[in-house]
């Protein structure tokens, strides 16, 4: 047992296993975004945010859409990443944007509650 711990530190088997959780999850929920039941479910959790500009802007299914696209290009660029570095890193400062703008959305949608 200690011989395989010590083969796992020295190896990047657990980077590779973490991007590709990262990619796998973006690649499941880009592919749900598209679905009636994921596009009813979003409007319940996006309407009372500052997110609710994409309902406006492209109604509730288009706002869904264009979502998806959002992280369908995510997960697309972190696969390309694995092969190309500086793509990797344009996609974790996109990933970055699109984590912030959830928590933003998730903390204004708490404040305007109380």
């Amino acid at each position: 047992m200690k011989k395989f711990i010590n083969v796992y530190i020295k190896s990047d088997y657990d980077i590779v296993i973490l991007r590709l959780s990262v990619i796998i999850i973006f690649m499941l929920f880009g592919t749900y975004k598209w679905f009636d039941f994921e596009v009813m479910a979003l409007k319940p959790l996006i309407s009372p945010t500052w997110l609710n500009i994409l309902y406006i802007m492209f109604g509730v299914h288009g706002g869904s859409y264009f979502l998806g696209i959002v992280e369908t290009i995510t997960f697309l660029a972190l696969s390309i990443g694995f092969f190309r570095p500086a793509a990797a890193q344009l996609t974790a400062m996109m990933t970055a944007a699109v984590q912030k703008a959830f928590q933003l959305a998730v903390c204004f949608s708490c404040i305007l509650c109380l």
